[in-house]
């Protein structure tokens, strides 16, 4: 066998490689779309879409959270005060803090 008919036949193999390659990938990619579309119908038959999703401005920036939450394979009423809470703790003087949230919680069981 010459020297050009090895160095071809490792460019065909290389090649296949990489056909092989991205078809693993093209599939992959599908199989996490349709895992991903089977995933929001069982979602949509639990809770409406409309309140699992959060309402975005023109910007992109939320206007108003989600209302519901997963919570492992149900979804729970979001706590708005907790929201605030968590969005607030990086910021120099958030509007609610745990203390707040911890009052909120009292209130709630009381």
């Amino acid at each position: 066998m010459s020297a050009s008919t090895a160095q071809a036949n490792q460019q065909v193999r290389a090649a296949a490689r990489i056909v092989r390659r991205h078809a693993a990938a093209e599939k992959k990619r599908r199989d996490a779309q349709i895992k991903a579309e089977q995933q929001d119908a069982r979602d949509e038959a639990i809770a409406p879409r409309a309140q699992r999703l959060p309402v975005l401005g023109r910007d992109g920036e939320i206007v108003r959270g989600a209302r519901l939450e997963r919570d492992g394979v149900v979804f729970i009423r979001r706590n708005p005060i907790k929201t605030m809470v968590a969005r607030g703790r990086n910021k120099e003087s958030p509007l609610l803090s745990k203390r707040h949230s911890d009052a909120a919680d009292r209130l709630l069981v009381a």
